[in-house]
């Protein structure tokens, strides 16, 4: 047990190396963690303090590998594709070439929510589904650039507002029969199609497309689209309208704008965070 536990760890760190030498900074990141629940686990079957002790001292070194702060293009540091996943209670992708953020809430679990800011608003979770109460709303935290917001929606009146931006751009139910749909954009004509009786109640997907110079929705077979510049796109609101309306299978994928996206690089010498 003696030899084993030296070769164990030179081999996970040798692994872990090879990866961080080779491969992206995330897979590097995912193989270290590997490391460090093999280990974990390992240590277990120790049969002394002192070399359960020395397995710890193991794991501290891997973890300061994967919190350590990487070097950046144009000499300023960012931050690492862990370090930015840890600060959403929803499962995060981030790409560090491409700068493509993935956000997925499944809508299972209450803790997802820690990622909105729910200002006081009426909110239940329910099997997989986010049920927002009329008038009121849900802003997620993430400041983007460009978006793409995929979903489904649970519709018991189409009338009023389901999902908008900060920046403006917001997509509403309407109309005298609560039969019409409208794509509202700041400083552009407002784009509307009507809905047919199938689709003014129920469950549909929705996806809305927040890119630099269009915006596109398609609420189940409908679809609506309009040039626009929106750059940037700000927070996405999911909201209630006027009867309520829920939401499941929440998936956000974008470029976070570089502005908020900052504020998580740590500051360079002398240089304090707003």
């Amino acid at each position: 047990m003696q030899l084993l536990l030296p070769s164990l760890f030179t081999g996970l760190v040798l692994c872990a190396v090879t990866f961080a030498a080779g491969e992206a900074t995330s897979k590097a990141d995912e193989a270290i963690t590997d490391a460090i629940e093999l280990l974990t686990s390992r240590q277990r079957e120790m049969p002394s303090i002192d070399q359960k002790a020395k397995i710890d001292r193991a794991i501290a070194e891997l973890r300061k590998t994967i919190n350590a702060v990487e070097p950046a293009r144009d000499g300023k540091q960012v931050v690492t594709p862990l370090q930015l996943r840890k600060l959403f209670s929803g499962k995060a992708i981030y790409d560090e070439q491409s700068g493509l953020l993935t956000l997925t809430y499944d809508l299972t679990k209450k803790e997802q929510l820690k990622d909105f800011d729910t200002a006081g608003a009426n909110v239940e979770l329910a099997n997989g589904w986010m049920t927002i109460g009329p008038a009121d709303q849900l802003k997620h935290n993430v400041q983007w650039q460009t978006v793409s917001v995929t979903c489904n929606i649970s519709v018991s009146q189409l009338r009023g507002t389901a999902v908008k931006t900060s920046s403006g751009v917001s997509f509403d139910g309407g109309g005298a029969y609560a039969d019409w749909l409208e794509l509202s954009i700041p400083k552009e004509k407002n784009a509307s199609i009507q809905v047919p009786n199938t689709a003014r109640k129920g469950r549909f997907p929705l996806k809305l497309e927040l890119l630099s110079e269009k915006v596109n929705l398609a609420y189940g077979d409908l679809k609506l689209g309009k040039a626009a510049r929106l750059d940037p796109v700000g927070n996405i609101l999911f909201c209630g309208g006027t009867a309520g309306y829920g939401f499941s299978k929440i998936v956000m994928a974008g470029m976070p704008d570089p502005a908020w996206l900052s504020q998580f690089q740590p500051a360079e010498a002398g240089e304090q965070k707003p």
